[in-house]
């Protein structure tokens, strides 16, 4: 009766620890951590941009994909920032940057900046726009299209 007992506890302890290992190794579980720190990211570059009293969130959302092959966890950081600069039109600030959310590697930005409340169509396409894929060259964008395309082919954002 002890062995059989013995036997059912070893194998409910084998059972539990190959759980255990299975959902370490589970990329799902990768996925949500990854996703969670990229929600700290999102408050932390929040932060940066109200660190000046003119800057006002008008807009700020994050994407984040768990790479399983590299094992980095990518956090697309999206931002409309209205900048009460004091004159009749707010300016205006669009950002987006894609990061390592817990490494903290900037891979892609691009920022568009609009101060004299002008028609978008007026203000020149991108004020920043760089791209560094891992073991490349650093691109230069010309549009935003072109950067969205590329962190979409790259990053998967």
């Amino acid at each position: 009766m002890k062995t059989a007992i013995a036997i059912i506890i070893l194998t409910l302890f084998s059972a539990v620890g190959a759980s255990a290992q299975s959902s370490v190794n589970d990329p799902f579980t990768f996925q949500k951590a990854c996703r969670a720190q990229s929600f700290v990211v999102l408050h932390e570059t929040r932060d940066i941009w109200l660190a000046d009293s003119n800057n006002h969130i008008g807009f700020a959302s994050v994407t984040s994909r768990f790479d399983s092959t590299t094992g980095i966890c990518y956090a697309r950081t999206d931002f409309v920032i209205i900048v009460k600069n004091g004159t009749q039109h707010d300016g205006v600030i669009t950002s987006t940057t894609v990061q390592d959310a817990f490494g903290g590697t900037s891979y892609a930005a691009d920022l568009w900046l609009n101060t004299q409340g002008k028609q978008a169509w007026e203000v020149p396409n991108l004020t920043t726009c760089s791209i560094k894929l891992r073991g490349h060259t650093e691109i230069t964008c010309k549009t935003n299209e072109e950067f969205m395309a590329i962190i979409d082919r790259d990053f998967g954002l």
